[in-house]
């Protein structure tokens, strides 16, 4: 019963997340490429969690000046879609014994409130679902 609901609620946040973005212009491959600080970090705070798109296709996860993830990236269908490989420890705070291992993950982000230098995610990987605000650092 309890996964019939964690299901709905993952099916809901993500059809309001879509249909939230439908109304905006959306990512572009070039809008996206650079830094972000997530969920009210700020850009000067080195603690912060940040994300880097890459020109290439790469894609980064620091948090607190620590490499937490890496891979790839790509726009398709309205999502960022992320081949990463991370520590399951990174994504899960029980899973800490498992930190030094490393998985592959597929990560696919919801965008929507897109904006010159702001969006909002809904994330989903497997059952876990994460809403984040991104912000483009400069400089």
């Amino acid at each position: 019963m309890r996964h019939q609901i964690c299901s709905v609620l993952v099916a809901a946040l993500v059809l309001v997340a879509y249909e939230s973005r439908a109304a905006d212009e959306g990512l572009t491959p070039e809008g996206i490429v650079g830094t972000w600080v997530l969920s009210n970090g700020s850009c000067a705070d080195a603690k912060a969690e940040f994300v880097t798109f890459r020109g290439n296709g790469a894609v980064e996860s620091s948090n607190g000046g620590m490499l937490q993830a890496a891979g790839f990236w790509r726009l398709a269908d309205g999502l960022i879609k992320l081949n990463v490989v991370a520590s399951p420890a990174f994504f899960e705070e029980k899973l800490k014994e498992m930190e030094g291992q490393f998985h592959a993950f597929e990560i696919n982000l919801t965008p929507f409130n897109v904006k010159d230098t702001t969006f909002e995610a809904i994330g989903v990987l497997g059952q876990e679902v994460r809403r984040a605000t991104f912000t483009r650092c400069t400089g």
